[in-house]
């Protein structure tokens, strides 16, 4: 039976270090995340991969650190926000601490009054 996931992580490879240590909090919480780093297999194309494993993924974390969406960010918004959506799936944006003051940049498709999970200014961004 393949192993449920609690979240999806999406994420600007720039900004892998702060996801991960966002991953290893939430996994302390008793949450499962999916990181492509651990779980797609080595020679495997993940942009495959990713969309096959999704109906085993609870919901979809978007973070936006200060290096922006990257081009393969890009693609899972593009291709996995839909799919979550069609099954009632929660998707979430997340802004990293690093990303800096000011306005945040929402994905394409996300309206301006989108609201966020701030890591720069929530006192408890993981209980959100």
């Amino acid at each position: 039976m393949p192993q449920l996931f609690s979240v999806f992580c999406c994420y600007n490879r720039d900004d892998k270090t702060k996801v991960e240590a966002i991953a290893n909090r939430l996994k302390k919480r008793g949450k499962i995340p999916w990181l492509d780093r651990y779980e797609v297999p080595p020679g495997v194309r993940w942009k495959t991969f990713v969309k096959d494993d999704l109906t085993n993924i609870g919901s979809l974390a978007i973070f936006i650190g200060p290096h922006g969406i990257s081009e393969g960010q890009a693609f899972e918004i593009t291709e996995l926000v839909p799919l979550m959506q069609t099954r009632n799936a929660q998707v979430l944006i997340a802004v990293l601490n690093s990303h800096g003051p000011g306005r945040v940049q929402l994905p394409p498709g996300f309206p301006d009054d989108t609201s966020y999970i701030d890591f720069r200014t929530d006192e408890k961004p993981l209980q959100r």
